[in-house]
């Protein structure tokens, strides 16, 4: 049991900065794998907690700015084809 909890938390702490790398390199989904891997061995951690919030929160904000630059286009498109 013992040697179950120290792979445990050896595994948490390569993931945390891994998941920090991922969000600065901008590969959220990637980075909230290892948050949620975080998560699952220590769910009261902290930093694991915030991080996670801010990548879900920069997940978010793209798939709005995606749907918003879909209907832009489609205007766009749809203007062009009146004129």
């Amino acid at each position: 049991m013992e040697g179950q909890m120290n792979l445990a938390f050896g595994a948490e702490r390569e993931a945390l900065p891994s998941g920090c790398g991922y969000n600065r390199s901008n590969e959220y989904s990637k980075s909230r794998q290892l948050l949620e891997q975080c998560l699952a061995i220590a769910p009261d951690w902290r930093q694991a907690l915030s991080l996670k919030k801010t990548v879900e929160d920069r997940i978010a904000k793209g798939i709005t700015a995606s749907v918003v630059g879909l209907i832009a286009g489609g205007i766009a498109a749809a203007l062009a084809r009146k004129n």
